[in-house]
């Protein structure tokens, strides 16, 4: 499930460390600390069932914060934002949603791009 990120940051970080220098920016979610209350149904209701997707945006949020003290001494920044409403993405576009991207639960690029 986390190959992803990890793939990415193998691949980018020895070039970066040879320049002395780079940003990596990751991509998390304010899913991270939304954690599920009673009543279960209600949080359900909202959120949906994403304890897996959660789960690996924690991860996101523990590497950038690992790797950001790991590699300081190398002139390489790690920073992540996480967006408060989704993302429009082609994978969310697939889903089928009866909304687009212009709809309030959206995250505008905009605001992200400012964070």
């Amino acid at each position: 499930y986390y190959e992803g990120p990890l793939h990415l940051i193998n691949l980018l970080v020895p070039g970066m460390k040879a320049k002395g220098a780079g940003w990596i920016l990751n991509l998390g979610s304010s899913s991270v600390v939304k954690l599920p209350k009673q009543p279960f149904a209600e949080h359900l209701a909202y959120f949906g069932i994403d304890a897996l997707y959660a789960s690996l945006k924690a991860a996101d949020h523990r590497l950038s914060f690992g790797l950001a003290a790991e590699l300081y001494e190398h002139g390489i920044a790690v920073n992540i934002v996480a967006p408060v409403r989704a993302v429009w993405t082609p994978g969310l576009d697939n889903l089928g949603l009866e909304f687009g991207p212009d709809h309030p639960a959206i995250e505008k690029e905009e605001h992200i791009a400012e964070a």
